[in-house]
């Protein structure tokens, strides 16, 4: 696992729990058992732009029958709380996941 956080603009604050979406499905549904396919969780904020990804190998395992509300409910609170000044998309292949969160302030 790999997490890097670099921040140049230390006032500005997000949403509480904004994030926890992204890094929980990381977890539930990612495959930790190759090292060269690590979890990658990178916090960027500088140039008044915060820039939030994780990406993982997809794991082997079967996805739930029922659709999650995690991204949707990230997606909606993201829509809320800063309109048209965010960012959100998934890259997915068929061996990886890489969700991408920008913010600007």
């Amino acid at each position: 696992m790999a997490v890097n956080i670099y921040n140049k603009n230390k006032n500005e604050k997000i949403a509480p729990l904004l994030l926890i979406p992204l890094v929980e499905n990381a977890f539930k549904h990612g495959d930790f058992k190759h090292p060269e396919f690590p979890l990658i969780i990178e916090l960027l904020n500088f140039n008044n732009e915060l820039s939030f990804i994780v990406e993982n190998k997809k794991g082997q395992q079967q996805k739930d029958k029922l659709y999650g509300i995690g991204i949707a409910n990230l997606k909606r609170r993201l829509e809320l709380i800063y309109p048209n000044r965010y960012y959100f998309d998934i890259e997915e292949s068929e061996k990886s996941y890489k969700a991408i969160i920008k913010i600007k302030w």
